[in-house]
């Protein structure tokens, strides 16, 4: 399956509307103009269903669970976190949905594992 494939059925689902779709392509774009980094299935279908559902939540009012606090600060030890917070920053402002603080952190270590992995 290719990224846009995996896209295409969120959408078909119910699992993105246009917004969040928008947003999607717009996270995709920064990744690999700003960052140099191409999203892919295989280096990003998780992340990207991830931020889709979360984009998801907002327009259903549902609520993710804390990440443990454990694990926040195993991510923010490893070396990637500060690029990861940089472009995290990128993405909330370059994107219309809102998200909270605990969406945020799950997409901090979305992006550092990808960035891990791309090193």
């Amino acid at each position: 399956m290719e990224l846009m494939e995996r896209i295409r059925l969120l959408q078909e689902y119910g699992m993105m509307d246009e917004t969040a779709f928008e947003d999607i392509l717009t996270i995709i774009k920064l990744f690999k103009e700003e960052y140099g980094i191409e999203l892919t299935e295989k280096n990003a279908g998780i992340m990207i269903t991830h931020m889709s559902s979360a984009f998801h939540r907002n327009v259903t009012g549902e609520e993710i669970d804390a990440m443990d606090a454990g694990i926040v600060e195993e991510i923010k030890q490893v070396p990637e976190y500060a690029k990861a917070g940089q472009i995290l920053v990128s993405i909330v402002s370059g994107i219309k949905n809102n998200l909270s603080k605990k969406e945020m952190e799950y997409f901090l270590v979305h992006i550092c594992n990808l960035l891990a992995n791309t090193n």
